[in-house]
């Protein structure tokens, strides 16, 4: 198959960031090559609840999200990372059993930590064997600095969707996340 040809998967993960405790982890899913390019802007604006309902109108995108609970991880675990596994197999695995994609790219917000690479590395692994997906990349986007904010659309989405989770919003109800929140099994 030739690289042009090919069927991506770009999944965008951010968590809610608030400190405290449950973390929402936010999974964004598009086929849409756009909504993974980086983008730069000054100031970061979070996205309405409007503006997400438009967003997802597009069925070429999808998202998931899970709860996390201080108790389900350990002190030096990213909640974010050991969530990745979990939330890839819900949006991927239909689609790679249906070969409607053919690769995945991971796209996560926040530094990487020599400790979260490995594990990562071993849920790339873990996902590759629950979906049949040959090849599954990540990247890490660090925060930009003051002036100017780089993000993705999708980055955007997950960042958008974690805050107001967090925050209890009405959205939950308006685009039927119940059916979308995962259970981590620990």
């Amino acid at each position: 198959m030739k690289k042009e040809d090919e069927k991506i998967l770009y999944l965008g993960f951010d968590e809610s960031n608030h400190g405290k405790w449950p973390e929402i982890i936010v999974c964004t899913s598009s086929i849409i090559k756009g909504d993974a390019m980086m983008k730069f802007t000054r100031g970061k604006k979070r996205m309405t609840e409007w503006e997400l309902i438009k967003y997802f109108i597009n069925r070429n995108r999808d998202f998931a999200y899970t709860e996390v609970e201080e108790r389900q991880i350990e002190k030096s675990e990213s909640a974010l990372i050991k969530s990745i596994p979990y939330l890839v197999n819900s949006l991927v695995g239909r689609l790679a059993r249906d070969k409607i994609i053919d690769s995945a790219k991971l796209i996560i917000d926040g530094e990487s930590k020599p400790k979260e690479i490995k594990r990562l590395n071993e849920s790339v692994k873990l996902i590759k064997d629950l979906t049949n997906i040959k090849e599954v990349g990540y990247k890490f986007f660090p925060k930009s600095n003051m002036y100017y904010y780089k993000y993705s659309p999708i980055l955007e989405v997950a960042d958008s969707l974690a805050h107001h989770f967090f925050k209890g919003s009405s959205l939950i109800k308006k685009i039927n996340a119940p059916d979308r929140m995962i259970e981590l099994n620990t």
